[in-house]
């Protein structure tokens, strides 16, 4: 389901990570399947994430990218290799 979530047509610079997307576009992501095919352990998934990186910003205030990641680009997975950041 890599190219789901790539669409010119719905998201501006798809192959970005963008954590500042709009909500409408943000809403169409199709990570978590759709309709009947939706993931059961998708809220429990967010709240996670909600929780991991809150902590992270307030033990980390600091934290900045220091580098240009490395992706992972391959036909089955796509994602970060390395992603170099520091904090004071």
């Amino acid at each position: 389901m890599m190219g789901a979530n790539r669409d010119p047509n719905i998201f501006d610079d798809p192959d970005r990570f963008r954590i500042d997307r709009p909500l409408n576009q943000a809403k169409r992501h199709l990570s978590f399947g759709y309709g009947v095919h939706f993931c059961l352990g998708a809220p429990i998934a967010r709240l996670e994430a909600q929780i991991s990186l809150r902590k992270l910003v307030e033990q980390l205030p600091d934290l900045r990218l220091t580098g240009t990641p490395e992706r992972i680009d391959s036909w089955i997975y796509w994602g970060q290799r390395e992603l170099p950041v520091a904090w004071d």
